[in-house]
């Protein structure tokens, strides 16, 4: 998230939860409705939660937590420079290509436009960024997780002059800007390479005194010897260079007299003093927002920064009383899947989970949190950015460690976690990590237990009620051990059903002796249950057909048979309507077969009788609304269309109220629109013109000159002019004989054939 450089104070915060059974939050983030802790290696778990509160609905959030005895320790990186940023998998594959082995990673820190920390940065000793009255957060080598309020450090310059001119010696410059984004008038900025390998990114006319380092490397507190290799005045940005510091300031600054006590050839020295001995000797530091809680209690509210109070996606770190680090991500700004939290909720729930730190690190677009999963060859993003996709931040805290080996030290399954409905079966793949949860050989003689449910052949069987299982695994011959957990769930809160497209039916219109494959989906926290079809029960009603304990449905073969299909699983179900429709003896063979057919088989079109669709008879204009509201897909329709021969019990009513509130239907222009006369086809073209845009049909007008290849079309109204020429150019219309006869009044054939042949332009 980005924030103005005046905001000196950011916030937000946090929640989480470790234990496997739910419970209620008196006062958080709402209550548990699902959690799962998978220990990744020793000292190192992650956790999975699902809330539900009466505010914001569901909420979901990720948990790292790592005690300071672990292997796995923490590392601050601003991305590859400090300046531009990366997005965490971005990042993590930096730090890997530069030799680090990562485990786990969250963005920290706000940042400004350029994507430069607003706040400290301290990678591995080395000082990269100034703190410019941010919080601070420091990682000490044994483990230990500190916060510095609103620390400083002091960057003074001391001449010493040169061996041919001491005309500088004793002079000094005194500064704390440290690979920030220059200002017209914000004093003096000290650059180093880490700030960017292009350049100091300046704009505007500027001085710059560039310094090669001749010993020592630039820390939160000690001293570099310089010498001065260059002094300049331009315009824009100047290389900083391998080796090389750039001081500068921007010329309306009003500092020249600061530049004019450097020459050529002095040799300078450089000391940093930090105001927090502390955050001094810290191997690594980053920035921070707001202090949520310090010393066990919740800080002053009103101190938070009030354009981050709101309902937002947070990042947040938090320190236990054992000083077990918490790293906590929760999603935000998503309708149905996660709305976010407020700073109060955040801190509330940790302060009761027994965090007696807590600070913002950063959140909305930017929250995210990767993680080496068991299995995966490398970190993955777990949860879901509202952006979208991932959004490039200034710095990360990653989680590395420096084992190797590649024997296994712990066993897992994949499916760890997984919600699965009671009485289904699911596949097991077991996987074994070392103590760097990298992915190694698993041994030949792993057995596999559960406590509820059974694990024959690779395979885990639910059992028929709900619960939450432990699956155990061992391996005797090494003594490796590992427990992975499957929820079982016998209720569920939603239930589809697909057919063999796999799109989701309510409904089925088949041929006789025709199969369909249905297969049922159940939703659980607003998250898919993992099924088998034979968890689910199928029942048959009417004389439609029959259907097996998997769901596969074969119809009767009986024309004009109907029935249901009542499908349920999970204390849900759904009822799919079967029909199989008569077939048409007078369509059979002739021209319109085909259009007919189709639909009759979307439901768009029914038949005079239960085998004859009349194909030559005339259509009235009360049925045509009827066809094309069919075609449209039964919108509902609110209000009147305000025609006087338009009752609302008539069966064409809610057709043309439709077509008239589209402006599709303008009526005969006396209040009435004469549904029961029958339609010119000029009319149908006109009418069928004017709705393609709710058939959800993209087509251009087509130009007039296209009438003129047609020996009538003088014949054409002029209202149905274009409407004609736009079907004639998508050939949604043809003519016969080289005539539109546009007078003629329209079959029910021809009716078929334009509302197919339109139906066939619609996208996607």
């Amino acid at each position: 998230m980005t924030k103005r450089l005046s905001r000196t104070i950011l916030a937000v915060v946090l929640i989480f939860a470790l234990s496997i059974t739910a419970y209620a939050v008196p006062a958080g983030a709402g209550t548990e409705q699902y959690t799962n802790t998978s220990v990744l290696t020793d000292g190192l778990t992650y956790t999975n939660t699902i809330y539900s509160n009466d505010t914001y609905g569901r909420e979901e959030s990720f948990l790292l937590e790592l005690s300071r005895n672990s292997s796995v320790q923490p590392m601050v990186m601003a991305c590859d420079t400090i300046y531009g940023g990366l997005t965490i998998s971005q990042c993590v594959a930096w730090a890997e290509s530069q030799g680090y082995h990562v485990v786990a990673a969250v963005n920290t820190d706000f940042f400004n436009s350029s994507r430069v920390p607003l706040g400290m940065v301290v990678e591995n000793g080395i000082y990269k960024s100034s703190p410019s009255g941010q919080n601070a957060v420091a990682f000490q080598p044994d483990g230990r997780v500190t916060v510095s309020e609103a620390p400083s450090v002091e960057i003074t310059l001391t001449n010493h002059g040169s061996d041919t001119d001491a005309a500088n010696d004793g002079k000094t410059v005194s500064f704390e800007s440290f690979n920030k984004m220059r200002t017209a008038s914000g004093g003096l900025y000290l650059y180093s390479e880490a700030f960017s390998t292009v350049s100091t990114r300046t704009t505007g006319d500027g001085w710059f005194v560039r310094f090669r380092i001749l010993d020592g490397e630039m820390t939160a507190s000690g001293t570099v010897e310089l010498e001065v290799t260059e002094c300049t005045e331009t315009s824009g940005a100047v290389p900083i260079g391998e080796g090389n510091l750039v001081l500068t300031a921007a010329a309306s600054g009003g500092l020249r007299a600061e530049y004019e006590k450097f020459a050529v050839g002095d040799k300078v020295t450089l000391q940093t003093v930090c105001s927090d001995p502390v955050l001094a000797a810290a191997e690594q530091v980053t920035g921070c927002g707001d202090i949520l809680v310090s010393g066990g209690q919740v800080t002053d509210s009103a101190a938070w920064d009030g354009e981050l109070t709101d309902v937002h996606p947070r990042t947040v770190l938090g320190v236990k009383s054992d000083g077990t680090l918490v790293l906590y991500v929760v999603d935000g700004r998503q309708s149905n899947y996660s709305g976010g939290v407020s700073l109060t909720m955040l801190a509330e729930e940790l302060k009761a989970l027994d965090c007696v730190t807590v600070v913002n690190l950063d959140g909305g677009g930017s929250s995210a949190m990767s993680v080496r999963l068991p299995g995966y060859d490398t970190c993955k993003t777990v949860n879901r950015p509202s952006d979208g996709k991932e959004r490039s931040c200034g710095a990360y805290l990653l989680l590395v460690t420096e084992e190797t080996g590649g024997r296994a030290d712990r066993l897992h399954i994949v499916e760890d976690g997984n919600l699965l409905l009671a009485g289904s079966t699911m596949n097991l793949h077991t996987v074994a990590t070392d103590r760097a949860v990298t992915t190694v050989q698993t041994p030949s003689d792993v057995t596999v237990t559960a406590k509820l449910g059974t694990v024959s052949d690779g395979k885990y069987h639910a059992p028929a009620a709900g619960g939450i299982d432990t699956i155990t695994l061992r391996s005797p011959s090494t003594g490796t051990t590992g427990t992975g957990t499957v929820h079982v769930v016998d209720q569920v809160s939603g239930l589809t059903v697909k057919d063999d497209s796999g799109k989701t039916v309510t409904s089925l219109r088949l041929k006789p002796g025709q199969t369909v494959q249905l297969t049922p989906s159940v939703y659980q926290y607003g998250r898919a249950v993992l099924s088998t079809l034979d968890a689910y029960t199928y029942t048959v009603t009417g004389d439609a057909g029959t259907v097996s304990d998997t769901g596969l449905f074969t119809a009767g073969e009986n024309y004009g048979a109907t029935g249901t299909i009542v499908v349920s699983g999970g204390g849900q179900s759904v009822t799919v309507s079967v029909s199989i429709p008569a077939v048409f003896t007078d369509v059979a063979g002739t021209w319109c077969e085909e259009y007919v057919t189709r639909l009759q088989n979307l439901g768009i079109v029914n038949g005079t009788s239960a085998t004859t669709f009349s194909p030559n008879d005339k259509l009235r204009r009360g049925d045509f609304m009827v066809m094309l509201y069919n075609a449209a897909g039964r919108p509902e329709v609110t209000g009147s269309g305000g025609f006087a021969d338009v009752a609302d019990t008539d069966y064409f009513a809610a057709a043309v109220n439709w077509a008239a509130r589209n402006g599709i239907a303008l009526g005969t222009g006396d209040g009435n629109f004469a549904p029961s006369a029958y339609l010119t086809r000029e009319q149908a073209f006109t009418f069928l013109y004017r709705a393609l845009p709710a058939l959800g049909v993209t087509a251009p007008d087509g130009a007039e000159s296209l009438l003129d290849a047609f020996a009538d079309a003088g014949e054409v109204a002029d209202y149905a002019r274009i409407p004609a020429a736009t079907l004639i150019a998508h050939n949604i219309v043809g003519g016969a004989d080289g005539k539109l006869t546009p007078r003629d009044d329209l079959t029910r054939a021809q009716m078929a054939k334009m509302v197919c042949t339109a139906l066939d332009l619609v996208e996607g």
